[in-house]
């Protein structure tokens, strides 16, 4: 519990599959911070669109002699297509930031059983990088994977043994509570 960092009425909250107030203010606190940063990530898209369509504007004007008159059918719809692609790539983008925000925001617990696999090594990618992983097996070609910041927190899991893992689903799954099965 100490390093997971949560209690008994945690534990029974997500048992029932609700959040407690500590884990509700901590699902709060980090909805805002990936709204703000996927506000900060459409800002700096928007502004590479608006960049890539001044640009492609530029280049077909210049193209044309500078004459708006004589843009070319060709040029012109060049120029709408790759408008029209940077705004449904804009909006798939929004639309997935909106869709993992609103998930993980609304607190939906689940829970997944497994025999623990614990993976702590280092990885090199331009220099070392820790990896954390707690992997649930749930049969042969099944596994469940969470990633841990520190070490503490793997700490707790034991290879071989059965777990089961409260957590909220997200493109990489918060943990929030643990308890062991078998033993």
């Amino acid at each position: 519990m100490y390093t997971l960092r949560f209690d008994e009425n945690d534990l029974a909250h997500d048992r029932r599959g609700y959040l407690s107030e500590p884990q509700r203010q901590l699902a709060e606190h980090n909805a805002a911070t990936m709204r703000t940063q996927g506000l900060q990530a459409l800002r700096w898209f928007g502004a590479w669109f608006a960049l890539i369509l001044v640009a492609g504007a530029v280049v077909e004007l210049g193209r044309a002699g500078w004459d708006p008159a004589r843009l070319t059918p060709s040029g012109g719809q060049g120029l709408g297509i790759a408008a029209a692609l940077l705004v449904v790539m804009f909006a798939i983008a929004a639309g997935s930031a909106l869709w993992s925000t609103r998930r993980y925001h609304r607190g939906a617990i689940r829970s997944v059983e497994g025999v623990a696999r614990v993976v702590d090594k280092q990885v090199w990618h331009g220099g070392p990088h820790p990896v954390r992983n707690l992997e649930l097996r749930r049969g042969l070609f099944r596994k469940f994977t969470f990633r841990f910041q520190d070490a503490e927190s793997l700490g707790y899991f034991r290879g071989g043994a059965r777990y089961r893992v409260y957590y909220l689903p997200a493109a990489i799954p918060i943990a929030l509570s643990a308890e062991k099965l078998d033993g």
